[in-house]
């Protein structure tokens, strides 16, 4: 069953009430984002989908390390003075 506008907004606003700060931040931006930019209808492909299950399962699992954006901002700065 296809939702209308009504319908989603309505189950948005009930998750905003149990979001922190933080939470409601990043929706904020995420919405500016889709706002600003109508070109949005970005179709993912079954590979492209799967290929990132993949990749969140295996830093889930410990088997892939993952980099805070500190380490990664780190790392981008320390190969710049090489």
């Amino acid at each position: 069953m296809k939702n209308t506008a009504r319908s989603l907004d309505k189950e948005i606003n009930q998750y905003l009430g149990v979001l922190t700060i933080h939470q409601k931040e990043a929706l904020l931006a995420v919405a500016k984002t889709f706002a600003l930019n109508e070109n949005t209808d970005v179709v993912y492909t079954d590979e492209f989908v799967t290929e990132l299950n993949r990749r969140s399962l295996s830093l889930e699992d410990g088997s892939e390390k993952g980099y805070t954006w500190e380490e990664v901002k780190q790392r981008a700065k320390a190969s710049l003075k090489r």
